[in-house]
């Protein structure tokens, strides 16, 4: 690669049934823009949508690298074809429904650049009202379930005991190591994926990044929150098309990656916790759900979901392996441009 190659960064976006919003964040990341102070090339990753998104990015955005899928792979299966394409030594992942501008990411990259020991990097996020988003957190653990199952992460919520999940006060402030950063957007090294794979496929939404960011500290690098850029993310727009089925979602990658991570003991225990806090809430739901109106209406529907989500508890669920490796990149996408420098598929690391 020459010098200039080697400060590229690919943006590996997944898209499902997000056209507007992914319409929207393409114009401001074209690769002509003067924001641009380096290579750059934008992946879409497109997961079967009925929506029209591949005929609309097609007439609007030739410069996209296109991925269209035959099915819905996931968010972590989405973003493994991308890694696949991506070509230069710095690769985003970014979500639809993220506001971003060059500008953002060239002061992102500028603070990987100085930090080598970080693998990851993620920014400060917002919300759509202009709120601070809590974008990083720490490793998900069976006590910090029950205090979220008893609510004392209410009574104390800048306790690191009760309410273990958050860092609380200045660390918003300035740079930080952190145990994970949010995956609407988060920057990781070329290097980091060669060497421990991309995202675990077995994950078909939900704990994706925050397992990435495990084995990112297992391969000895940092993982770093790096307020010098602000995006603003509005939250779960896929996930919001399907609510039920997307919170069954959660609730089963989270005890997976308890089993993975912290083994089977841990994950019948973080199964127990999970079920204490539908079990606490299920009574408040149906009491709500008397009520007329739009808060009676809300209630039914929280009501719907926490049985559902207590009787998926109950079924034994058919263990998924990692699924981590890349395939090598087939040198041509589905828009029939020829990729240039294809990579080698990363080996995963042995568990």
């Amino acid at each position: 690669m020459t010098e200039e190659t080697n400060r590229g960064i690919s943006l590996v976006i997944v898209n499902w049934n997000t056209k507007d919003l992914l319409l929207g964040l393409l114009q401001s990341l074209d690769p002509e823009s003067s924001g641009w102070k380096r290579p750059v090339e934008v992946l879409v990753v497109d997961n079967d949508s009925s929506d029209g998104s591949v005929e609309a990015v097609r007439e609007a955005y030739p410069w996209v690298h296109l991925l269209p899928q035959k099915e819905n792979l996931g968010f972590a299966g989405g973003v493994n074809r991308g890694l696949e394409r991506a070509r230069y030594p710095w690769v985003c992942l970014v979500n639809t429904d993220v506001v971003a501008r060059p500008e953002a990411f060239e002061a992102l990259l500028e603070y990987a650049e100085r930090h080598p020991e970080a693998g990851v990097v993620g920014p400060r996020i917002l919300n759509e009202d202009g709120s601070l988003q809590n974008s990083f957190r720490r490793f998900p653990s069976i006590w910090m379930q029950v205090c979220l199952s008893l609510w004392f992460h209410r009574l104390a919520p800048n306790s690191p005991l009760l309410n273990g999940e958050r860092y609380s006060g200045t660390r918003f402030e300035q740079p930080a190591p952190v145990d994970y950063v949010s995956g609407c957007l988060f920057l990781m090294r070329r290097d980091l994926i060669d060497k421990i794979g991309g995202l675990d496929e077995g994950f078909f939404m939900y704990f994706e990044e925050t397992d990435f960011c495990q084995r990112t500290w297992k391969a000895g690098y940092e993982v770093h929150y790096a307020p010098v850029s602000t995006f603003a993310h509005h939250a779960g727009a896929s996930a919001k098309k399907a609510r039920k089925r997307t919170f069954l979602a959660f609730r089963r990658s989270q005890i997976r990656y308890m089993k993975l991570h912290k083994g089977r003991f841990a994950a019948f225990w973080m199964r127990l916790a999970m079920m204490l806090f539908l079990l606490l809430r299920v009574p408040v739901w149906l009491l709500l759900s008397l009520m007329p109106g739009e808060r009676g209406a809300i209630a039914r529907s929280n009501l719907s979901v926490s049985l559902s989500a207590l009787g998926d508890l109950l079924k034994p669920h058919p263990w998924i392996p990692p699924k981590t490796e890349l395939a090598k990149a087939r040198g041509e996408d589905a828009s029939g441009r020829e990729e240039s420098e294809p990579r080698e598929p990363a080996q995963p690391p042995i568990r």
